[in-house]
């Protein structure tokens, strides 16, 4: 691989310097509580376990951005990816999904639903849902299905097949990816 140019240090480092810039404008309404910072205020709404876990995330995330450190993180991930995808590359996708739908069941924030939900969630106690104008005809017809199959009724029954749909739906997309 051929050296790097001068230029090409510095655009490296203004990239550097742009995600560390960015990664701690998520930290600043942590600072100032009080202010109205829409847009940038999420880690306000999270447990500290979540914040500290976004940190450390973070901080590695951007060493990923150092040469030295990126060539050591890939052989290490390249070596776990080979030791774990070796002999059954069908199977073990579905292993990872299924560990992941574990954690994503038990780490769940509480349901707070947008727009229409509500009305959603209080029809699918009755024989049908309604479709309402923004309602996604498809995503409460599977809601619908998953809430008949548990013996919860009334809005707890609607926020459980919420939540049952939405760890599918993120083991899904864990094994297509």
């Amino acid at each position: 691989m051929a050296d790097t140019t001068t230029s090409d240090r510095q655009l490296i480092s203004g990239v550097i310097a742009l995600a560390i810039a960015l990664w701690l404008l998520r930290l600043l309404p942590l600072l100032t509580p009080g202010a109205r910072l829409w847009g940038i205020n999420h880690l306000q709404f999270l447990p500290s376990g979540y914040i500290l876990a976004y940190v450390a995330l973070g901080l590695l995330a951007l060493l990923g951005l150092v040469r030295p450190v990126r060539q050591g993180m890939e052989k290490g991930l390249g070596l776990v990816a080979e030791a774990s995808f070796r002999d059954d590359r069908y199977f073990r996708p579905f292993v990872v999904a299924l560990v992941l739908g574990v954690m994503f069941w038990f780490f769940r924030m509480p349901i707070n639903f947008l727009g229409d939900g509500y009305n959603v969630a209080d029809h699918l106690a009755g024989i049908a849902p309604t479709i309402f104008k923004w309602t996604e005809a498809g995503a409460v017809g599977t809601v619908y299905a998953v809430s008949r199959l548990l013996p919860l009724n009334g809005l707890a029954g609607a926020q459980y097949a919420y939540a049952l749909v939405s760890v599918a739906a993120g083991a899904a997309t864990v094994v297509l990816f």
